[in-house]
């Protein structure tokens, strides 16, 4: 048996692209997959997640590698794809703050209904990766380990078993899911990071501003207070002269 399984883009193809704030995890897909002739005999070949239930009638989940290479090539797969999606929910999320905060000159007001503005919309992406980190450890009872795949592959399995039984189609549904949610964790977690940054900055822009403000307009106090004194010098000798 291979240690590797190439898994049809079908499998774990998320539709539609998930957004920042409200996610939408990816559906398990119908596969169309034929096992490999080199593959232990009697493996049936598997066109749905219902094909998959077939290995139960022939094997115990814990004898069956073939599901741990599954689940390590599904969770390859979601790598890969969120890895794309990356620059594209980045890019929404630029345009999300070039929305909230365009560059250009604003006053200290505008700037803080801005900085107002991407604090909610932190927040949102905060609770978003609530639910995703909830959904990531809903089928595992902690956080994905993605340092070692096939330590989590097999763990995965052996879990799961004692739930869905000899259901594999129903570990693999799970295993889907708690991957996709904890892929989107990772980027949501990179969208508020830069949400912070930007936060970070137009709150000291702000805070230079509002200093800066102040400068001015203890400079324009005392040019005025500089100008009354000169006016009423002035005035004091010309009323001096008069007399």
């Amino acid at each position: 048996m291979p240690n590797t399984v190439t898994l049809p883009a079908q499998w774990v193809t998320p539709d539609p692209l998930p957004s920042l704030g409200h996610h939408t995890l990816p559906p398990l897909s119908q596969p169309a997959f034929t096992a490999p002739a080199n593959w232990k005999q009697g493996v049936p070949a598997l066109h749905t997640p219902a094909d998959i239930d077939k290995l139960g009638t022939l094997y115990t989940l814990e004898k069956v590698p073939l599901l741990v290479n599954i689940f390590m090539s599904a969770q390859l797969k979601t790598e890969e794809q969120y890895a794309r999606y990356q620059a594209h929910l980045e890019a929404a999320l630029d345009s999300e703050i070039q929305a909230i905060a365009p560059p250009g000159t604003f006053d200290i007001w505008h700037m803080e209904r801005q900085l107002d503005a991407l604090y909610k919309l932190t927040v949102s992406k905060r609770q978003a990766l609530l639910e995703s980190r909830t959904l990531e450890a809903r089928f595992l009872g902690q956080p994905i380990d993605t340092a070692n795949k096939k330590r989590h592959a097999i763990n995965f399995v052996n879990r799961m078993q004692k739930r869905h039984g000899s259901r594999p189609s129903a570990v693999y549904a799970s295993f889907i899911e708690s991957l996709s949610a904890a892929h989107m964790s990772i980027l949501l977690t990179r969208s508020i990071s830069l949400l912070e940054t930007r936060v970070a900055a137009l709150s000291t822009l702000i805070a230079n501003t509002r200093i800066e403000a102040e400068r001015a307009a203890a400079a324009r106090a005392e040019a005025e207070r500089i100008a009354a004194e000169a006016a009423a010098r002035a005035e004091a000798e010309r009323i001096a002269a008069e007399a």
